[in-house]
């Protein structure tokens, strides 16, 4: 006997039905440009160490910004996973939730294009 899960689409970071940040994004997002004031008023005393600081801070956004691209990958993965034998709802929601995270992955993609 194989169990049915009804699936959702899972929601991403920056999906039009959920624009809105998480608070600990915008708490990042805060944090992250206040650290690039200092960097550029820095920039007049000590140029050298400003352009080390900018790829700091670079680096690290980028850093967290993968993990969180790896992290919705891998709830589409279970998502998809998720039954031994799907149904087809099953894998056409997954494969709108692939589509959805794909337009993200691709900014210059109008939203819903892929298709």
């Amino acid at each position: 006997m194989t169990m049915r899960h009804e699936i959702q689409p899972v929601q991403h970071h920056g999906e039009a039905s959920d624009a809105r940040l998480r608070p600990d994004q915008v708490a990042d997002s805060d944090q992250a440009l206040e650290a690039w004031r200092q960097i550029q008023a820095e920039f007049v005393d000590d140029p050298q160490q400003s352009v080390a600081h900018a790829h700091r801070l670079v680096s690290d956004l980028m850093e967290r910004a993968v993990a969180d691209l790896a992290q919705q990958r891998d709830a589409l993965e279970k998502q998809r996973c998720a039954e031994a034998e799907p149904s087809t709802e099953h894998l056409r929601v997954c494969l709108q939730n692939y589509r959805a995270f794909l337009t993200r992955l691709l900014p210059s993609v109008p939203q819903g294009s892929p298709r």
